[in-house]
């Protein structure tokens, strides 16, 4: 019977990964409405969103700030720190910028005013970023997309939502 617990363990998707590594989703909208999605992998238990953002590889301007740093421009969309103002495209309206979101678990974005700098990502989340007019009231949030739609799998919180096995379910699987 152990042997056979053992057995399915294994067979859950990435149930050895999980011990050695965490991921997060990230998701990253451009003003032309192109959307990058990737799946970063961190050891720590967790990161910040800066750090989550700076691990994906996408080039970065960001002018450090009291309160953390601020994100100038993703992959050369943006404002050209120090070039010029952070804020380069807000100087009237509309503001253009970078606006920082968290995904919820019921599937709705939330904006994150505190910035990337002061935020904890840990093993599931979803992060996203997107280029548009707004202000910390009306910014455009970022499309709807799930870990799993990013990472490839149930995030960690899905699958320990799951039922446990049973000695009933243990006894159904066996041969």
């Amino acid at each position: 019977l152990l042997l056979l617990l053992v057995a399915l363990l294994a067979l859950l998707p990435g149930a050895a990964r999980a011990q050695d590594e965490n991921r997060a989703g990230l998701v990253v909208v451009f003003g032309d409405g192109r959307v990058e999605r990737q799946c970063v992998a961190f050891a720590e238990e967790t990161i910040s969103g800066y750090e989550l953002l700076q691990r994906s590889g996408l080039p970065l301007s960001v002018e450090a700030g009291a309160i953390g740093p601020t994100v100038c421009s993703i992959d050369k969309e943006g404002c050209s720190f120090p070039a010029e103002s952070c804020f380069c495209r807000c100087q009237g309206s509309p503001c253009i910028y970078w606006s920082y979101w968290r995904l919820l678990d019921g599937g709705t974005w939330r904006y994150q005013p505190l910035g990337a700098g002061n935020t904890k990502v840990r093993n599931g989340d979803v992060e996203g970023w997107r280029w548009a007019a707004g202000t910390t009231q009306d910014a455009e949030e970022p499309p709807a997309v799930s870990f799993a739609e990013i990472c490839g799998e149930p995030s960690p919180q899905a699958l320990a939502a799951a039922q446990p096995l049973t000695a009933e379910a243990l006894k159904a699987a066996a041969p």
